[in-house]
C-alpha cells in the first residue's frame, strides 16, 4: 500500500482523504431497536472488496459512553451493550478498531466545517491558538473541547461528561420543575441539565406543563391526544411542531427548553473559556435554528452576572449540519492509516455467536442526514473572524 500522506490531527493539509477512505452512516441507534448484528454476515461484508477500495485497514466508532482500554458501555441502553474494540477487530478481521467517545467525534469534527456549514452568532474575535469547545443536545446532552499544541498548534479533543452535571433551576417554575423531575427519578437522588437539555428532556418540560396548575387548564385536548399516541421519540416533534403551530403549553415548553439550553452553553463558556469559538452541535439546533436565536436563548446564554461581558467576547457558533460526529470518527481513523502507515496485521475471527437486539432508554427520534463527504482539513480552516465576519 502507497505511503498516506495525510499530516496529522490538526495540521495545515490540503490533500482530500483518499478513496481508501469510507465513511458510513447508520440510523439504528436513533430508534428503538435495532435489527440484529450477526458478526459472520459483518465479516463477510467487510471482506468484500469493492473497486478503488479494498479490504478495511481502520474502524473508528464514536460512541455514546465513556471509552475505558478501548471498550464502552453505551449510556443510553436500557439492558445494557458492551463493545470491544479488540473483540471487533477480530471478529471483523479489520487490523485496528478503535472506539472513541461520541463527543470526542463532534469535536474533531469541528475540524472540517466549512463556511456554509456554520452561523456565527455574535460579534467574539476568534483567538489563534485557544482552546475550543462543543455543546449539542440531541438524544442526549455532548460536551466536549479541544487544545491546541503550544510548538506545533495541532488540536486535541478532549471529551467530557458535562452533560450529567446537576441541573440548577432558574426560577420558581424552574423549581417546581425539579420537583417534578426528582419525583420522576427518585431512585437517582439527583437530576442531571441532559434530563431538560434534549429531545426526552423537551417531552419532560411538556409532561411538567401540562400537570402544573398554571398550564394544566391551557392544554390543547388536540396536543394532547398526539402526545399520548407517539411513541416517546416522536413525542419532542409534536411539542416543536404545536410551538410552531402557536399552541400556549408547546411554546411554554420550548421556552423553557431554549432558556436551560443557552444557560448551560454559557456554562461551558465560563468553564473553558473558549476564545477559539464555542459551537452549538446537534439535531435540536440544526432542526430548529430558530430555538438558538431566540431571545430566550441567548439571554440566559449571556446572564452570567458580572462575567457577562466575558461571555459576550467568546465567538459562538451553531452548526447547520447533523453529521459532525461521523466526520469526526473518519477524521481519527485517517490518523490512524496515516500513522501506520499501512503495516497492520489481520487478526482471523474465531467461531462467533450474534448480537442480541437492543432498546435505547431515551430517543428523540431524530432522522440522520445523507452523509457528507468530509475533506482533509487544517488549522487554516478553523474559524476566524475574517472568515466568519460576514454571516
Amino acid at each position: 500500500m502507497p505511503t498516506p500522506s495525510t499530516p496529522p490531527l490538526g495540521s495545515k493539509a490540503s490533500a482530500r482523504p483518499s478513496s481508501r477512505c469510507v465513511h458510513a452512516s447508520s440510523g439504528w441507534a436513533s430508534f428503538g431497536t435495532h435489527p440484529s448484528l450477526s458478526p459472520d454476515l459483518s465479516a463477510q461484508e467487510a471482506n468484500e472488496e469493492r473497486p478503488g477500495i479494498g479490504h478495511p485497514l481502520v474502524c473508528c466508532l464514536a460512541c455514546a459512553g465513556g471509552i475505558v482500554n478501548n471498550t464502552v458501555d453505551f449510556t443510553n441502553i436500557k439492558t445494557g451493550w458492551k463493545i470491544d474494540g479488540e473483540v471487533l477487530a477480530t471478529i471483523l478481521e479489520i487490523p485496528v478498531v478503535t472506539l472513541i467517545n461520541d463527543f470526542e467525534a463532534q469535536g474533531y469534527g469541528l475540524l472540517t466545517l466549512g463556511d456554509r456549514e456554520v452561523h456565527k452568532l455574535n460579534n467574539g474575535a476568534v483567538r489563534a491558538g485557544a482552546p475550543i469547545a462543543c455543546v449539542g443536545a440531541g438524544t442526549g446532552l455532548g460536551e466536549c473541547f479541544l487544545t491546541a499544541d503550544a510548538t506545533s498548534g495541532n488540536y486535541t479533543c478532549w471529551p467530557c461528561e458535562g452533560g450529567h452535571a446537576e441541573f440548577s433551576p432558574r426560577d420558581q417554575l424552574g423549581v417546581d420543575f425539579l420537583v417534578f423531575l426528582k419525583s420522576l427519578h427518585s431512585e437517582k437522588k439527583r437530576v442531571s441539565i441532559e434530563r431538560i437539555c434534549s429531545g426526552p428532556g423537551l417531552c419532560a418540560i411538556y409532561h411538567f406543563l401540562r400537570q402544573h396548575w398554571a398550564f394544566a387548564e391551557l392544554t390543547n385536548p388536540k396536543i394532547e391526544a398526539a402526545m399520548d399516541a407517539a411513541p416517546a421519540h416522536k413525542q419532542a416533534k409534536v411539542i416543536a411542531d404545536g410551538s410552531k403551530a402557536g399552541d400556549i403549553v408547546c411554546k411554554k415548553a420550548v421556552s423553557i427548553f431554549c432558556t436551560y439550553y443557552g444557560s448551560e452553553l454559557g456554562v461551558a463558556a465560563l468553564k473553558y473559556l473558549p476564545y477559539g469559538g464555542l459551537y452549538i452541535s446537534g439535531g435540536i439546533a440544526a432542526k430548529n435554528p430558530d430555538w438558538i436565536t431566540s431571545e430566550e436563548f441567548q439571554s440566559a446564554y449571556k446572564d452570567k452576572g458580572r462575567l457577562s461581558p466575558l461571555v459576550e467576547q467568546i465567538p459562538l457558533y451553531q452548526v447547520k449540519v447533523e453529521d459532525t460526529g461521523e466526520r469526526g470518527a473518519l477524521f481519527v481513523a485517517c490518523k490512524i492509516l496515516c500513522e501506520t502507515k499501512g503495516r497492520m496485521e489481520v487478526k482471523k475471527a474465531p467461531p462467533t455467536k450474534k448480537f442480541a437486539p437492543l432498546t435505547t432508554k431515551d430517543d428523540e427520534g431524530v432522522t440522520p442526514t445523507e452523509p457528507v463527504s468530509p475533506k482533509s482539513v487544517s488549522r487554516s480552516s478553523l474559524p476566524s473572524p475574517s472568515r466568519f465576519g460576514g454571516l
